[in-house]
């Protein structure tokens, strides 16, 4: 197994890792284990729509000898004085273990056969071969500024930065120019895109935090009004805060 500093990260508020294997060992899981060393009794992951917050403690009706847990982008714990947050690509199981708070990420984890109502063999589970796998750690200070700042790293990094070159035509935007300015450390945006069906401009996001939270969204020469997922605007006032949790989208005229 190789892990290494991933390259080409000059500047990256994240420290990245690269892992390549070749599995050849059926039933099992790979972990990387992140130990923490701090003193707190939740934690917080990335989930649907939410940073939930979990207990680092199982359920005494927990009999399982594991705990894993589901993520998307990141899992992070933190006390009073700093924090830990690492996140990953596609890496969507961890554990936080009761031993130095420590976060576990799983790398692999190979099996035979899925379902608890009936034996389902699935053989190519088992993930026999070689594979690549990223994630990072970012570390942060008490303040919640700087545990978002984290956070959006670890969602900014699942869609790496493109650039393509393209013919030399004119153009009305400056050359140094901001489309899309979003206000509020709290806010995640999810979407950016065209209305089904319509030419329209949808975006949508949600508070990554569980307090109210301050937040706009603009975007010059354009109105944004409030949506529901279905993209059918609603007589709801534009409004300059979001409630724990909650779930915005605009659409833009």
């Amino acid at each position: 197994m190789l892990c290494q500093h991933a390259p080409n990260n000059k500047g990256s508020r994240q420290l990245k890792f690269e892992t390549t294997f070749n599995n050849q060992m059926k039933d099992h899981r790979l972990r990387v284990l992140f130990p923490t060393d701090i003193h707190a009794n939740t934690h917080v992951a990335d989930s649907i729509y939410e940073a939930v917050v979990r207990s680092n403690d199982v359920s005494a009706s927990w009999i399982n000898p594991t705990n894993p847990q589901h993520q998307h982008a990141f899992s992070s714990v933190f006390d009073e004085v700093h924090g830990v947050t690492v996140s990953n690509n596609g890496l969507n199981e961890y554990e936080l273990l009761k031993d130095r708070n420590t976060i576990a990420i799983t790398l692999l984890r190979a099996t035979g056969e899925l379902g608890d109502w009936g034996h389902f063999p699935t053989p190519d589970a088992q993930c026999l071969g070689e594979s690549t796998v990223e994630y990072a750690i970012a570390f942060h200070g008490a303040d919640q500024t700087s545990r978002l700042r984290t956070y959006h790293d670890a969602k900014n990094a699942q869609i790496p930065f493109s650039a393509y070159q393209t013919t030399i035509h004119t153009g009305h935007l400056k050359s140094k120019h901001q489309y899309l300015t979003i206000k509020g450390d709290a806010f995640a945006l999810t979407a950016m895109k065209r209305k089904e069906g319509g030419d329209e401009l949808i975006t949508r996001g949600y508070n990554l935090t569980a307090e109210t939270s301050a937040f706009s969204l603009e975007i010059e020469g354009l109105t944004p009004q409030v949506c529901n997922l279905l993209e059918e605007q609603l007589e709801e006032a534009v409004k300059a805060e979001l409630t724990p949790a909650e779930v915005i989208s605009y659409i833009w005229n």
